[in-house]
C-alpha cells in the first residue's frame, strides 16, 4: 500500500483522495496519510449509469483505526453515500445527472484515509467521480 504524507493541506490545494475517473467495479483508493483535525470531504460526480435499472454505487470514506500511521490496522467507515437507481437506494432520487456532495469528516488521529466504492448491478459504463479532502478553517473568537 502506498502511503503519501499530506499532513499539511490548504484550501487552494485539496488532497485528491480519488482522481476523477470511471468506476465499474468494487474499488479501494490508495490510502493517504493526513493529520488529525476537521476536514470537508467533497464528492463530485459527472456521470452515473442507471440504464438497466439495477445499478447502485456506494461510496465510503474510510479511516484507519491504528494508534499511529506506522502501520495499517482495520478501517472504520463513514455511512456509505448511495448513488444509482432510485428504487435501490432507499427511494432517493436517481443520480444519473451530475452533482456535488460535501460532508464534514473528523480525523481523530494522524493516520491513513481512503475511499471505498461498492458497485452492484448490470454495469456497462459505471460512475465517474472524484473525491477531495479540504481542511476546515478554524476561526478564533
Amino acid at each position: 500500500m502506498a502511503v503519501v504524507d499530506y499532513t499539511y493541506l490548504d484550501l487552494k490545494n485539496p488532497l485528491a483522495l480519488k482522481a476523477a475517473g470511471l468506476i465499474a467495479a468494487d474499488t479501494l483508493s490508495t490510502a493517504v496519510f493526513v493529520g488529525k483535525g476537521a476536514y470537508w470531504c467533497e464528492i463530485i460526480w459527472t456521470a452515473c449509469e442507471i440504464g438497466t435499472g439495477d445499478e447502485s454505487y456506494f461510496i465510503e470514506l474510510q479511516q484507519d483505526d491504528a494508534a499511529s500511521g506506522a502501520s495499517a490496522g482495520s478501517y472504520q467507515t463513514t455511512p456509505p453515500l448511495a448513488f444509482g437507481n432510485s428504487s435501490l437506494i432507499g427511494g432517493a432520487a436517481a443520480t444519473a445527472s451530475t452533482g456535488r456532495f460535501v460532508f464534514g469528516h473528523i480525523q481523530q488521529q494522524d493516520n491513513l484515509v481512503r475511499v471505498a466504492t461498492w458497485v452492484t448491478g448490470t454495469i456497462a459504463a459505471g460512475m465517474n467521480f472524484a473525491v477531495n479532502l479540504y481542511p476546515m478553517e478554524q476561526v478564533a473568537a
